[in-house]
């Protein structure tokens, strides 16, 4: 940001200090607003219970449950 800022307008390089290359995730397909389907949810407890149970069915679906 400062960089563009500051009018660089030239190629960027970025070097891993560990030689590790960046981990790319894929785009993550459409999910439904669970947390608008439930209007029921009104405690942590419950919202930690429904995230995973999301991450549960993302997983079931092949779908990362980090995106």
């Amino acid at each position: 940001v400062s960089l563009e800022t500051a009018g660089h307008r030239g190629p960027i390089q970025i070097f891993s200090r560990h030689g590790l290359l960046p981990h790319v995730r894929r785009q993550p397909p459409e999910w439904s607003d669970f947390l608008a389907q439930d209007p029921s949810i009104r405690s942590t407890r419950q919202l930690l219970r429904k995230v995973r149970e999301q991450c549960e069915l993302a997983i079931e679906s092949g779908i990362d449950w980090q995106a």
